[in-house]
């Protein structure tokens, strides 16, 4: 779990965001094969060689700022850039920064308005990706309040244990079961809640998986693929004054 700060200069990045609109979903990638990766599921996977490049034609232009990795199985570096023309590419990152396996990795940067999104992976050998992720993040304004157990921390595992019948222990097996956690929210304004939350609210309630991170230049490895838990859904409620409102994210994340 790796979160990558590339000249991000229109948010100090200390409040928590979440990806939830996947552009690249309805978009035409340059590579057939990476339609794997171009889905919610992490059962599939886009298996390539290095080095590969890969465009995708998002139809239009869009505004985005953020881009993730879900199960990378990579050893090597990565570009990105963009292009309006499918000709002239602007690197997102000047220099080739190095992608390691991880269950979530997430690269953040200022807003770019273009309809060619382009990705190089650089190295040897076989690589593999769950999901791939772009869009335009939403920012939390309030934060995340007291006793949350980061994404990463908060992995469930169950043990198959095995002992003889006096009690002695001979070994076990370990079936990990992802990850679980609640993110208790600071209370946002009310406009908040009824203007700028109510997609993401929708796309959470219907048990969509999402992109998120605590707070991206705070805490570099706070990032996951999660999805609400059975029966929690998000239920803002009002504090004393009208003003505000309360809530709380109970999530599964996926792990490796």
């Amino acid at each position: 779990m790796t979160i990558n700060i590339i000249n991000w200069t229109e948010s100090d990045g200390r409040n928590p965001i979440v990806l939830f609109d996947n552009f690249l979903v309805d978009s035409t990638p340059s590579v057939a094969a990476a339609e794997d990766a171009l889905t919610t599921s992490t059962y599939d996977a886009w298996n390539f060689s290095l080095d590969e490049t890969i465009t995708f034609d998002l139809g239009a232009n869009q505004e985005f700022n953020t881009f993730a990795i879900v199960g990378a199985n990579i050893s090597g570096d990565i570009q990105l850039s963009t292009s309006t023309d499918d000709s002239t590419y602007t690197p997102i990152n000047v220099t080739v920064l190095p992608v390691e396996n991880g269950d979530c990795i997430l690269f953040v940067f200022n807003i770019r308005d273009a309809r060619y999104f382009r990705v190089a992976f650089t190295g040897s050998g076989d690589a593999s990706v769950r999901s791939l992720w772009l869009g335009k993040h939403l920012e939390f304004p309030g934060g995340v309040g007291y006793n949350y157990t980061p994404i990463w921390m908060a992995q469930e595992k169950e043990l198959l244990v095995s002992k003889t019948m006096n009690g002695q222990f001979v070994g076990n097996r370990v079936i990990s079961k992802g990850a679980m956690t609640d993110i208790p929210m600071i209370a946002e304004e009310r406009t908040f809640i009824e203007g700028d939350l109510q997609p993401f609210m929708d796309h959470y309630n219907d048990g969509q998986p999402f992109i998120w991170a605590a707070g991206p230049t705070v805490f570099n490895r706070d990032v996951g693929y999660v999805w609400r838990q059975q029966g929690a859904e998000m239920k803002p409620t009002f504090d004393q004054s009208g003003n505000w409102m309360s809530f709380t994210m109970s999530v599964e994340g996926y792990v490796t």
